[in-house]
């Protein structure tokens, strides 16, 4: 075949693609407009294109628990004595919430609290008798009370209905990704002046923004957790408190190579912990403030070792543990907002935020899956540790967006989007489109030839559609 000829027969076939696209094109919407959704059969069921703004979310359902959370048992058996503690009362770290009555408790636990009287009279004997001793525990007291002050000041930015252990575990987090991204700006000072295309300014320079964007998301946590935000006055508090905590741990050292230097008194010391322990077999002791939410232990029963006593929950941390799928957990980042809603508590929603996400996934029918945390950043009585709760994690919102129906959006064989544009009565165009942000119902037209109030056909995908779709895949993937 000569060249001239090859040339026609390329354009004639480029005709017939052209033809048999247009004509698949024409079949497919005929598919529609006959595949029902309507009392006519010659009406095609449509949708309309909108503009508005769109929220992307991800949503998983999981149980609330209490951070921290305790099932407390007891370490010696005996009968329990009067106790007035009740579900729902307060109580502090320290706090001893239940004891055995002495005539049941063991002879070992008798004797135990009598060595720990003799044992600390003779400790007081021992350091009182030390000039630099008494000296370096006055340090202690005195920088001790400052340290208190220091506290309460840092301690009016978030009240007291914040646990110190959230603002602590927020704020080293964000002093964490500060000092990296201090590190990063560094590293890219030394590459700075290479060129811009080149692969290492490339790498540092991403290297940095992704820094920055994690500082940023914790201090937003930081803040939100506070309820206030965490500006320049509330940092010279907290760097003022940091730096008083410095100084008693100096104190505390100072006090502690005085005691190393006697033997005598580290023994005596190590022996009254000792028979703390001991004697303290026989109550129920709190290990952090919180709320007791159950008692399993009446006044007068007889318990063993090990039997639970109480359970004790710090409700004023509340948080959700998801699996998310390996599909979505990209999207989702430390400090993104996230609504709560409960079956228990119908037409509230709560809300909260992002704390962790996991590095590693685990496998759940045959998907990975990977932990994200969140925490309610209001939570009230109402919810109680066990609820379960559905929870939509905010990922991305977009405003003033062509809003395209879902149902309209079909897919081709090769993975691109298009939908069938109303040109009539009974006339529709294929059209191709890009998607971005999707919700339930819709999704953002990012380029494609639609305006708003363009009427698209819904897709009613049965066999005769989808083989049709099949054969124009071919047709394309061969073109």
């Amino acid at each position: 075949m000569n060249e001239k000829a090859k040339a026609i027969s390329k354009k004639n076939k480029r005709k017939f693609f052209i033809a048999g696209a247009s004509l698949l094109a024409v079949v497919l919407a005929a598919a529609v407009l006959l595949s029902g959704g309507s009392d006519d059969p010659g009406v095609a069921q449509t949708a309309q294109v909108e503009r508005g703004a769109i929220t992307e979310t991800v949503d998983a359902i999981g149980v609330i628990t209490a951070m921290p959370s305790a099932s407390i048992s007891w370490e010696s058996g005996g009968i329990v004595s009067g106790s007035t503690l009740k579900a729902g009362d307060l109580v502090e770290k320290g706090q001893v919430l239940m004891t055995l009555d002495d005539s049941s408790i063991s002879s070992e636990i008798l004797q135990a609290r009598s060595s720990l009287l003799e044992t600390q009279a003779e400790f007081e004997k021992m350091t009182s008798a030390d000039t630099d001793f008494q000296a370096a525990l006055e340090e202690v007291t005195l920088q001790e009370s400052y340290l208190a002050n220091k506290y309460s000041m840092r301690h009016e930015f978030y009240g007291t209905d914040v646990p110190d252990e959230r603002i602590n575990s927020v704020y080293a987090n964000y002093n964490k990704y500060r000092a990296d991204v201090w590190e990063l700006e560094a590293a890219y000072e030394k590459v700075k002046a290479l060129d811009k295309k080149d692969p290492q300014r490339i790498a540092a320079y991403d290297a940095l923004q992704a820094g920055i964007l994690k500082r940023d998301s914790q201090l937003r946590l930081l803040s939100q957790v506070m309820g206030t935000p965490y500006g320049q006055r509330a940092e010279g508090f907290f760097i003022a408190y940091d730096q008083q905590v410095a100084v008693v741990a100096e104190a505390h050292a100072a006090y502690q190579r005085l005691l190393d230097k006697s033997d005598e008194v580290s023994a005596a010391q190590a022996n009254m912990q000792a028979l703390q322990n001991t004697a303290d077999q026989a109550s129920i002791i709190a290990p952090f403030s919180g709320t007791i939410t159950a008692i399993n232990s009446l006044p007068g029963s007889q318990v063993s070792s090990g039997e639970i006593a109480v359970q004790l929950d710090d409700l004023t941390n509340l948080t959700i543990d998801l699996e998310i799928s390996q599909m979505d957990v990209n999207k989702i980042s430390i400090g993104q907002p996230a609504e709560l809603a409960f079956d228990a508590i119908p037409n509230a929603v709560y809300s909260g935020a992002v704390s962790e996400i996991s590095e590693a996934g685990s496998a759940s029918n045959e998907d990975a899956v990977f932990k994200v945390r969140v925490v309610l950043t209001d939570p009230d009585n109402s919810i109680k540790p066990g609820f379960s709760a559905t929870v939509r994690i905010i990922t991305g919102q977009v405003d003033d967006a062509l809003l395209v129906p879902n149902s309209a959006i079909q897919y081709s064989e090769d993975g691109s989007a298009f939908v069938m544009r109303s040109a009539g009565l009974i006339d529709f165009i294929s059209l191709p489109i890009q998607t971005g942000a999707r919700s339930d119902a819709f999704s953002e037209m990012v380029s494609g030839d639609l305006a708003e109030g363009d009427k698209l056909a819904v897709a009613q995908v049965d066999q005769t559609t989808a083989n049709l779709r099949m054969g124009l895949g071919r047709i394309l993937r061969n073109r």
